[in-house]
């Protein structure tokens, strides 16, 4: 089942980050909480807060195509090296 598969890659996430969600639509929403619980640091990109808004260390208002290479970078996600990667990559096992 692929929600469980999510859920997997939740609880083993070291770092969530969400972009353009509104918050509030299930079981997404709840996907930053899980990983909170399990200490991993949530990041949230979008134009405007999420209704869960409380339950993300950190957030970055903007467009994504503006805010998200910045996120990675500080993250350590990004580098010159790895530009060419896709999100699914970086996700993918």
């Amino acid at each position: 089942h692929e929600l469980d598969r999510v859920y997997e890659l939740v609880r083993n996430c070291t770092v969530f980050i969400a972009i353009g969600t509104s918050g509030s639509v299930q079981p997404a929403a709840s996907l930053v909480r899980r990983a909170r619980e399990r200490f991993a640091k949530t990041i949230y990109v979008g134009l405007e807060a999420p209704s869960n808004a409380n339950d993300f260390d950190e957030i970055h208002l903007g467009l994504a195509t503006q805010k998200v290479r910045t996120v990675l970078v500080a993250a350590e996600f990004y580098s010159e090296r790895n530009a060419h990667l896709s999100m699914n990559s970086l996700t993918s096992s």
